[in-house]
């Protein structure tokens, strides 16, 4: 009866992960809105109004199921994003004025979590993306903060130790609690960005240089990272390029890029990375006469875009697994699980 029973299964989940979505939020770097749109339905709606997170430069979801967005306006802070009642609270300020921030003040440019729930806070030189000028952001180590629930009083204190960082605006956490983290190097005299992409272990030490590179011909200014299974997706802002390194062999290769503008010859420069559960990926861009959100699959082909001009900058995106619902038979008796499926695209 169990192995009758197992296709039938197996057949049931594939058909809910077959109209499976991803809830996707972002925030607009250029007017300090957040939105929501569904990657199959897309239609973005706005969640707040403009200048709600007037400099907005991160966005990450919590373990708490609320949304997470570094500012650096006023000098940086973290604020929340309520998604049940749409409220918004100052979750900290990273000026020193409060919790100490080792380093100095941050303009965050990454938030993620640890497996055991505190907040990891990436630096971010603001004007080294796409506007040039002077980097006066100080560097340093990526940040953990606790205390950062509702109700509680926040503490920061330095993470990542055993090697010099300069900038760090792209963050991946893996199950296992391994950190990966963007080391972006600003030139006040090019105004151009390079680096390299460090890997630490649960407990912030440097372990090495997971993804290098130099232009033109590999990273050139690491932005976001996702993490899909072994492969580490990393955004080089400045030539518009994803990279793909292969965590069991150290390898990392080309993987995609946006396309050419035929007026500039450029290709869209983008920042932040978000993965879907089905190992799609979205990128956004970093260009202020863009706007786009681009959703490539795990080729690397371009599927479609969302967004457009009118939202400039992406400061920010995270990627939702929708729940599916699935009645399944199993020995005769009828029940309906939620299940988080991988969603297949045609």
């Amino acid at each position: 009866m169990i192995c009758r029973t197992i296709p039938a299964l197996l057949a049931a989940l594939a058909l809910a992960a077959a109209a499976r979505a991803e809830t996707v939020y972002f925030v607009s770097k250029t007017n300090g809105a957040l939105y929501t749109f569904d990657t199959t339905a897309g239609g973005i709606a706005p969640l707040t109004g403009t200048n709600t997170f007037p400099n907005a430069t991160a966005l990450a979801m919590g373990p708490d199921g609320n949304l997470y967005v570094g500012d650096a306006t006023d000098g940086g802070s973290i604020r929340r994003y309520v998604l049940s009642s749409g409220s918004v609270a100052t979750v900290a300020s990273l000026t020193g004025a409060g919790p100490a921030v080792p380093g100095g003040p941050v303009n965050p440019g990454a938030i993620a979590f640890t497996p055991g729930g505190d907040m990891l806070v990436g630096r971010n030189p603001e004007v080294a993306f796409f506007t040039g000028g002077t980097a006066a952001w100080p560097r340093g180590p990526v940040l953990s903060m606790t205390g950062w629930r509702a109700g509680e009083s926040p503490s920061i204190s330095a993470f990542t130790t055993g090697t010099a960082q300069d900038y760090s605006p792209g963050l991946a956490v893996a199950a296992d609690g391994r950190l990966f983290a963007s080391n972006s190097v600003y030139s006040t005299e090019t105004l151009q960005m390079t680096g390299d992409v460090f890997g630490f272990d649960a407990s912030g030490t440097f372990q090495s240089a997971v993804a290098t590179g130099n232009p033109p011909a590999g990273l050139f200014g690491p932005a976001g990272l996702a993490l899909v299974g072994n492969s580490l997706f990393t955004a080089s802002t400045m030539n518009g390029s994803i990279f793909k390194t292969d965590l069991l062999t150290g390898t990392t290769t080309f993987f995609t890029m946006t396309p050419v503008d035929p007026v500039t010859f450029y290709p869209d420069f983008i920042g932040p990375l978000a993965a879907t559960t089905d190992g799609s990926l979205l990128a956004g861009s970093v260009d202020a006469n863009q706007g786009l959100i681009y959703l490539f699959d795990g080729s690397g082909g371009i599927v479609t875009t969302f967004a457009g001009e009118e939202y400039g900058q992406i400061g920010g995106i995270v990627a939702v697994p929708e729940p599916s619902a699935a009645w399944l038979a199993i020995g005769g008796v009828a029940s309906l699980g939620l299940w988080s499926l991988r969603r297949r695209r045609a």
